[in-house]
């Protein structure tokens, strides 16, 4: 890594400008300035430990703020090839580690080693303390939990403790798979609980063939019977109607879809060469 410094006022990256490199501040102060809308601007600090371009890096898209110090800033900064090299190589590590958790979850069973390889990519590792709610009832279900570390307790209407779920264990994934929203809380009950997470819209473009392999768990499988019971009561849940969230920001998704379509018009041009 490189060490670069910045006096007051100096930009650090300017906003619609493709930045080539990643920052991490390691003194000083500075902020960013974004537009929320057409007459407001909103300013965000930054210190010591912050980053700044690593979504546009990521991404290959503009930056959508500007970030100036406010104070002299020394930051170490990589360049895109060595930032893809080392990020390249910390996301194969951990595919590797999520795709072993991932042999061991009944449900996936199914999936062909390139479909778990694929899956294991898009999860996203969290650290939970004891008690932490991480699915409310009656809530929209925004991700599938599946127990790395720790233990997890679903919990009924009546606080009755339905399933305990360990290591390899999901949670969330009924409400996926129905459409509702959440019929029972998920709580935290080891000290600590580690999972890999994955959202509604990955979900469904990923798990194949594990999704009849679910479903029939959950209307044959007797650790389900609460749920069947509640679907056929008064008390069933409502659909959910929210959008899947786990999209990229707003800002990335044209540039993506400007991307992908250069990359189909480049695959019909060769084969028609062809």
């Amino acid at each position: 890594m490189d060490i670069q410094n910045f006096e007051v006022g100096q930009t650090i990256v300017r906003k619609g400008e493709l930045n080539d490199e990643f920052f991490l501040i390691l003194s000083g102060q500075a902020e960013t300035h974004a537009a929320i809308e057409s007459a407001q601007q909103e300013t965000v600090p930054l210190g010591r430990g912050d980053t700044v371009g690593d979504i546009a890096l990521m991404y290959a898209a503009p930056s959508e703020f500007t970030a100036v110090a406010i104070e002299t800033v020394q930051c170490a900064s990589l360049n895109r090839h060595a930032y893809k090299i080392i990020t390249s190589r910390a996301m194969e590590e951990r595919r590797q580690r999520y795709a072993a958790l991932l042999d061991h979850v009944p449900y996936l069973s199914c999936l062909t080693p390139e479909e778990r390889s694929n899956l294991a990519e898009t999860l996203k590792e969290g650290t939970f303390s004891q008690g932490q709610r991480l699915i409310c009832a009656g809530a929209p279900g925004n991700w599938i939990h599946i127990v790395v570390e720790g233990t997890l307790e679903v919990v009924g209407s009546n606080s009755n403790v339905i399933a305990t779920l360990h290591e390899g264990d999901c949670a969330g994934h009924i409400e996926f798979l129905y459409g509702h929203l959440s019929v029972a809380n998920v709580v935290v009950s080891s000290e600590t609980a580690k999972t890999a997470r994955i959202g509604k819209r990955m979900f469904d473009r990923l798990i194949g063939t594990a999704r009849e392999v679910m479903m029939h768990e959950i209307e044959e499988g007797q650790s389900y019977e609460e749920y069947r019971q509640t679907m056929r009561s008064e008390a069933r849940p409502q659909e959910d109607t929210t959008p899947a969230f786990d999209a990229p920001p707003l800002y990335i998704q044209s540039t993506l879809r400007q991307q992908e379509g250069s990359m189909r018009q480049k695959e019909e041009s060769e084969t028609q060469e062809e």
